[in-house]
């Protein structure tokens, strides 16, 4: 004990004061060490958050997309109705086609016609015949004699020009109702 003592008187206020001041000024420096340290630690696992969300995010699909085979089956169909678009597209250009063709047909037997005389192509040998062809040309029925001065051919104007081919296999009757048809 009386060493205690001893050490007793050798200490003295100020020092303890200073050893106080020290002990706070140290306790402080470690309170701002741990703050720091403590703050870096929050932004450090708000990133981290924040990177784990959005990996969970890419990592799970949407409620809105495709299973495996939802895709597959969409695919599919889609491929479906490209190879039917690409039958139509290719059915309406041989049509184009076709009808270029037959326009180009037409323009130039309308152009022929045109250049034609028409006395010289019509020299019917009555004129009750030549009457009646006049009368069936303002209808819209024009007939087309050949070589042989038959008239084996008739263009007919309605909603569009056809040439018709006049069979003499069939009746009269018969050709009359299919011209009328095919002027209305």
């Amino acid at each position: 004990m009386s060493e205690l003592f001893e050490s007793a008187k050798t200490f003295t206020a100020g020092e303890h004061l200073e050893i106080i001041k020290s002990a706070i000024d140290d306790v402080q420096r470690t309170e701002e060490i741990r703050r720091k340290q403590s703050d870096e630690s929050r932004t450090i696992l708000r990133d981290l958050s924040r990177k784990l969300t959005a990996a969970k995010k890419q990592a799970t699909r949407s409620e809105d997309q495709f299973s495996a085979e939802e895709h597959q089956q969409q695919m599919t169909d889609l491929d479906n109705k490209n190879r039917v678009l690409k039958k139509s597209i290719n059915k309406l250009d041989n049509d184009i086609t076709a009808h270029q063709e037959r326009l180009q047909l037409l323009q130039d037997e309308l152009e022929r016609l045109k250049n034609a005389n028409v006395e010289d192509t019509i020299q019917p040998k009555d004129s009750n015949i030549a009457l009646q062809l006049l009368l069936y040309q303002q209808l819209g029925l024009t007939f087309l004699e050949d070589s042989n001065g038959n008239y084996m051919r008739a263009l007919v104007f309605g909603k569009d020009v056809r040439t018709v081919m006049l069979d003499p296999g069939h009746s009269q009757h018969f050709l009359a109702n299919y011209l009328w048809e095919l002027m209305d």
